[in-house]
């Protein structure tokens, strides 16, 4: 009987598996949509199978990153609010974290994005995002007067972001 249990318990873990691989290839060849289509599925999935709560956040995390990257900011806050929910601590897996960050960054809310320990990637941005969050970036510099440190190899992005620049060269 344990033997059968663990085999059916595999067999779910499967499942799942595969609706996140599937969202997953989806996403990165960009079907986004698609991609949100499946992570969506394998959600219900987990649900139905009692797998909810250690796969859940992770799909969550695929849906929203995906909806944000389709400009779709309050479907992708509901799906990380989703998946942050099924985490008792309440911070998720690293990708519903950095999730979460992103969401919080194109918010203009750079505390979160600051406590949730995520870079802000601008050029992984759509160009109209990248440009709200660098008008926030400034108005933070400017208005608040907090440093940023950017790193950076966008000198063009470097020009219009800072009053002054370090080079690195092998570290130093």
């Amino acid at each position: 009987e344990a033997r059968r249990i663990a085999e059916e318990a595999d067999r779910a873990d499967m499942v799942i598996i595969g609706y996140h691989n599937l969202a997953l290839n989806l996403a990165a060849a960009d079907y986004l949509d698609e991609a949100v289509v499946e992570a969506r599925a394998g959600l219900r999935a987990a649900r139905d199978i009692g797998l909810e709560r250690r796969s859940g956040p992770d799909l969550s995390a695929l849906a929203g990153d995906a909806l944000t990257r389709l400009g779709r900011i309050s479907e992708a806050d509901e799906a990380v609010r989703e998946g942050l929910a099924l985490d008792p601590r309440g911070r998720g897996t690293v990708y519903l974290s950095i999730v979460c960050a992103r969401l919080a960054s194109i918010r203009g809310d750079f505390a979160e994005a600051d406590e949730r320990r995520a870079e802000i990637d601008l050029a992984s941005l759509d160009p109209d995002v990248a440009l709200r969050v660098r008008s926030a970036l400034h108005r933070l510099n400017t208005e608040d007067g907090t440093t940023l440190l950017v790193t950076s190899h966008d000198m063009n992005e470097v020009e219009r972001l800072c009053e002054r620049v370090v080079f690195l060269q092998h570290g130093r």
